[in-house]
């Protein structure tokens, strides 16, 4: 804090309140009458000024401590985790009894219902018999969608491409595969499993008529394209 006053001699004082001394400030007429200017021990003298004891600090004073310190959010963060690595989807390629295709996919679906597994598709093309595939990240998951379930065989080691089975995808219709005279298995309805011969085939509805081959009347039967699997051709 400075303080300034003058009086009605012309004087003008300088109180310095931090250390404690006083400059004095002469004009130039006192400085004639022998104040200040080269006079020993004037006010104009300079002196080397010395730092007041309480404000000298050592070293370790002058230290910031610890607990001033700003913490960058760096320093606080913790490092990030590691990426956890995820398996991509696979297909898998698992055996079954011939003619039990449907039934092991349909079994798998009911056991999906009821316990949790990384399983997601299951299809078996009409087209393949004794297979069915399976989408998962691994086959631990599969083993256990398949635990108990009937019919339901090994798993070939590799894995197939999506490539492979591309054609097995395109919705197409179902009985553009089948032509008149082929012996067709019956894989759903009241005559599962028994073997037939077309007889006719309507392309816009999708169906086939056929005659079962083993029955003592040949009785013709309408089906659905889906109903019926290809296993000789004429």
């Amino acid at each position: 804090m400075v303080v300034l006053r003058s009086d009605s001699t012309g004087k003008g004082i300088c109180w310095r309140a931090l250390s404690g001394t006083v400059d004095s400030m002469l004009f130039d007429d006192e400085k004639d009458k022998g104040h200040g200017g080269d006079v020993p021990g004037g006010f104009f003298d300079e002196k080397p000024k010395k730092e007041p004891e309480e404000f000298l600090t050592s070293k370790e004073d002058a230290a910031e401590p610890e607990y001033t310190k700003k913490v960058t959010p760096e320093a606080t963060a913790p490092a990030p985790a590691a990426p956890t690595r995820i398996q991509p989807v696979q297909l898998f390629v698992m055996k079954t009894g011939i003619g039990r295709e449907l039934d092991v996919v349909n079994a798998i679906y009911l056991r999906l219902r009821k316990i949790k597994a990384q399983v997601f598709a299951v299809f078996a093309p009409n087209e393949i018999r004794g297979y069915i595939f399976i989408e998962a990240r691994e086959k631990n998951e599969i083993k256990k969608a398949t635990s108990g379930v009937t019919h339901a065989r090994s798993m070939l080691k590799e894995t197939v491409p999506y490539e492979q089975i591309a054609s097995f995808l395109v919705p197409t219709s179902a009985v553009i595969r089948i032509r008149e005279g082929d012996i067709v298995e019956i894989i759903a309805g009241p005559f599962k499993g028994e073997r037939a011969r077309i007889k006719s085939i309507d392309e816009r509805k999708e169906e086939v008529t056929v005659e079962l081959v083993e029955a003592m009347i040949p009785i013709p039967v309408t089906l659905k394209g889906e109903q019926v699997r290809t296993i000789e051709k004429k």
